[in-house]
């Protein structure tokens, strides 16, 4: 996916109406169901990152992450290996993560791998993932 693929390369002013870009409310009551489920959904956030430096480093992170399986694995396992190889290169570029319950992360995220999303299903989800990377620091705790 290249940049200059990328419908809106700018945080929405503030008062101005949600686009479909934006990413999904992240306000949350935590509760021990959503808890035990946080290794497997959640996003990454990094403080004082513009949402031009977050989404190109989810979309390097993403191709990495995709690329990296070789097709050895399918279905969940395919899925699992994707997010940890995701997990390790966007830790390595000093993000954070907080968990969130499935159904907010389902609405910006894809946890089907046949069929993939469409390219611009990937692209709302790609700068909706960077919009939250680059966004206020999460009320919630952060994942170790």
């Amino acid at each position: 996916m290249a940049l200059a693929a990328i419908p809106v390369l700018a945080q929405p002013a503030l008062g101005q109406a949600a686009d479909p870009y934006d990413p999904p409310s992240l306000t949350f009551t935590p509760d021990a169901a959503a808890a035990q489920d946080f290794d497997k959904y959640f996003y990454f956030h990094r403080t004082e990152t513009s949402f031009a430096q977050a989404l190109a480093d989810i979309m390097e992170c993403d191709n990495f992450a995709r690329a990296t399986d070789f097709g050895m694995f399918s279905g969940s396992r395919q899925l699992m290996t994707r997010k940890a190889n995701l997990r390790v290169c966007m830790g390595y570029k000093g993000y954070r993560r907080y968990g969130l319950p499935r159904a907010i992360w389902q609405s910006f995220n894809s946890d089907a791998v046949k069929p993939e999303p469409t390219e611009a299903e990937r692209t709302r989800m790609v700068i909706q993932q960077a919009r939250a990377a680059s966004g206020p620091l999460p009320a919630q705790p952060e994942l170790k």
